[in-house]
Order: C-alpha cells, then structure tokens, then sequence
C-alpha cells in the first residue's frame, strides 16, 4: 500500500522477501513470502488507485504468485475495472530488486527505475517506483497515465 510517500520503495530482496513499512503509520508491503502464501489457489487482486488530481480507478484480476525459488512469478489473468489492464504486460514475469535482476532487459530495470517490481522489461507498471515522481521512474500504472505518477495505490488480496 502507498497512500503518503513515507517508506522508500527502492530497497533489497530481503526487505522485500519480508515486508516492510507499517500498515498503522503509512506505506507497507507485506513481504512476498507473506504474499506467496496468501495467493496459494485461486485468488482475486484488487488494486485501487487515484491518480494525481484524485479521480479513483481500480483494477481487478484472478491472482497468483509462484514461491522464492521462482523468483516469485506473477500471474495475472481475467481483468476487470476502470483503470485498464495495465499489469497484463507484467504477467509471467519474475521479481526484480536493485540488487537482484530478474528481468527480460540487458539493463537493471529496479535500479533504472528506482524501485523494484514484476518487470518484464523497463516499461508497464511500475507501482513500486519512486514516490512524487512523474514519468516511467514513478509510481505508474500506463492505462492511467505513462506521464503523471499515481497519488494512491491499494493492493487487496482475497
């Protein structure tokens, strides 16, 4: 979750395997380990988001995530909502770090984007990008905006 900019999203594998933030005081994410286990079966992501001027969006798919030693594989299928199927591109793809370079590019996306994600290469969503920065470094969700970084974004998971 990133509603108030307060953690830095351009952190290590291990912080990421773990968690990080606090649900009570701002931006957390939940850890991969945490969210591997979750999404075992068939699930539903939500994400809500807003963009800059606050309009709300959300984007809904069936859901899953494959374990460590897959580098925790994104699987997303069936989109539903109003934000447009931007995570789509993504699917398939294995996690990215700074520090651990799991993407399709010759280049580093986590580090030339300034945060880690399911990149496939260095461009689609990007939510986990810099907080407040506008372009393909911040927090993007392309059927939004490729220009403009979200002010808010949800990840719920059933």
């Amino acid at each position: 979750s990133r509603t108030i900019g307060n953690e830095d999203f351009n952190r290590p594998w291990a912080d990421y395997k773990n968690g990080f933030g606090n649900p009570s005081t701002g931006d957390f994410f939940i850890g991969l380990d945490a969210l591997y286990k979750l999404a075992q079966g068939r699930n539903e992501l939500r994400i809500d988001m807003l963009d800059k001027n606050g309009k709300p969006y959300s984007a809904t798919y069936s859901f899953g995530i494959d374990n460590e030693a897959s580098k925790y594989r994104l699987h997303v299928s069936d989109f539903r909502g109003s934000a447009g199927d931007s995570l789509i591109y993504n699917d398939g793809s294995q996690f990215s770090t700074y520090d651990q370079d799991n993407d399709e590019s010759r280049s580093n996306c986590a580090r030339d984007r300034g945060g880690a994600f399911w990149f496939k290469d260095c461009t689609g969503s990007s939510l986990f990008g810099r907080w407040g920065v506008d372009g393909e470094n911040g927090v993007i969700w392309p059927t939004i905006s490729t220009t403009e970084s979200l002010s808010f974004f949800e990840m719920k998971i059933r």
